[in-house]
């Protein structure tokens, strides 16, 4: 598991330390503040390899950047120092043990990554022309039909071959069900019949293959046709299943046992989900992973914007072994806190928090009108900031009408601070 990162002169602050909690750790925070840079650069760490392009430094003269880390079954940390001179950061040399867990990224347009010490290691002291890939990178076509290598290799079927493989072997393999079991457990739903897959079908004349089917209460549609958000959720399941069947496969080739770790790294949880699957998926996933194996640890590093995902943590967010951080920026000064978890319950109450930093949940124009009311009302304020529109308390009750509704409590308020 990744324990600490510390960072100098890379990324949008001077400086980062993280500590990170054992099982869960969200970071949320405005965007461009460096949220997506931190789990990449996680992925650097636990891996030894970039998911995009290496990390740029920052230009300071006389400093050198640094990537400091430390995994737990490491007794000393490593650094990662950037050299000027071939634009490159350093690479740790000699005989290095792989870290002991399986790595997943899953980031956002159906990207995915895969990092596993049973395929991806390579012993560089040893004798052998068969060295493997560094990781497994898929774009979004690639998920869908399969990674392949410049000799001909196949590195991955992909969601479509490996989905029709695993229903026509469904009698005698246990794959199509664990997929159809997960699949389950990702949609919110509580029917059994609302998402699962079907049987494969031919969808074109001109594309031979069967493609893989999902049916749903309206009708049954192929997944190549789904929205955005079911294609989320359907690259999550292939992506986790396929990773832990190989990672099977490839333990039982090399004589040795499965790990009991698995690190995903999730880059905007919520991205395409409607509210309703927001507030399911991140404990939706924790409860796939646990459906894996019996006995496996998870730690999970994971960006957000939606309070609905948040929300869904409070039952069950442990202090003792989660984490939530907020990225900021005061002064100008990018800068990453620790946040105590609370229980807000409302979901106004989290988007009015200090982690989401709206002074009302409701519209821009509706919270410009509700202060300058507020305002209004105080004999002490000065009400030259506002429009000329608001300065009265004709012009405040014609905005009232186009931005709240007719039951609205601030309207009770407002006629009794007038009628007294």
């Amino acid at each position: 598991m990744l324990e600490k990162l510390n960072l100098k002169y890379v990324g949008p602050a001077p400086e980062f330390n993280v500590d990170f909690a054992q099982r869960l750790n969200v970071f949320t925070g405005d965007n461009g503040l460096g949220k997506s840079f931190l789990l990449e650069v996680a992925w650097r760490a636990l891996t030894q390899t970039w998911i995009n392009a290496p990390a740029l430094p920052q230009k300071v003269r006389g400093e050198v950047p640094e990537i400091n880390y430390h995994i737990s079954n490491y007794d000393q940390p490593f650094t990662s120092k950037f050299k000027w001179q071939n634009y490159q950061w350093s690479k740790l040399k000699g005989n290095q043990q792989p870290i002991a867990g399986l790595v997943i990224y899953i980031g956002i347009n159906q990207q995915f990554s895969v990092w596993d010490p049973a395929r991806n290691y390579y012993d560089f002291a040893e004798e052998n022309t068969d060295i493997p890939p560094s990781a497994y990178h898929f774009t979004s076509e690639q998920i869908w039909n399969g990674l392949k290598v410049n000799d001909g290799k196949s590195l991955c079927n992909g969601l479509i071959d490996d989905w029709v493989k695993w229903y026509d072997r469904k009698t005698i393999e246990n794959n199509f069900n664990q997929l159809s079991n997960i699949i389950k457990i990702l949609a919110p739903h509580q029917e059994d019949s609302w998402m699962k897959p079907g049987k494969p079908m031919r969808v074109n004349v001109n594309d031979v293959r069967e493609i893989p089917t999902l049916i749903l209460p309206y009708e049954t549609i192929p997944v190549t046709e789904v929205s955005a958000g079911m294609k989320r959720i359907l690259g999550i399941a292939y992506i986790l299943i396929w990773s832990w069947l190989e990672h099977i496969e490839a333990s039982e080739l090399k004589n040795q046992e499965t790990t009991n770790q698995i690190i995903l790294l999730i880059d905007e949880v919520e991205l395409h989900l409607h509210p309703q699957w927001q507030r399911a998926i991140l404990p939706a996933i924790l409860e796939v992973v646990k459906s894996l194996k019996e006995e496996i640890d998870i730690q999970i590093l994971a960006t957000t914007h939606s309070p609905l995902v948040l929300a869904s943590l409070e039952p069950d967010f442990d202090e003792s072994q989660d984490q939530l951080f907020l990225l900021d920026l005061e002064e100008n000064n990018v800068t990453l806190k620790d946040i105590p978890f609370a229980k807000f319950g409302d979901i106004n109450r989290w988007l009015s928090s200090d982690l989401f930093g709206l002074e009302n949940p409701r519209s821009r124009q509706a919270e410009i009108v509700i202060k300058a009311a507020y305002d209004l009302m105080n004999p002490n304020k000065n009400m030259d900031n506002f429009p000329e529109n608001l300065r009265t308390k004709e012009g405040i009750e014609k905005q009232f009408k186009k931005v709240l509704s007719a039951d609205d409590r601030l309207w009770r308020i407002w006629e009794d601070y007038w009628e007294n």
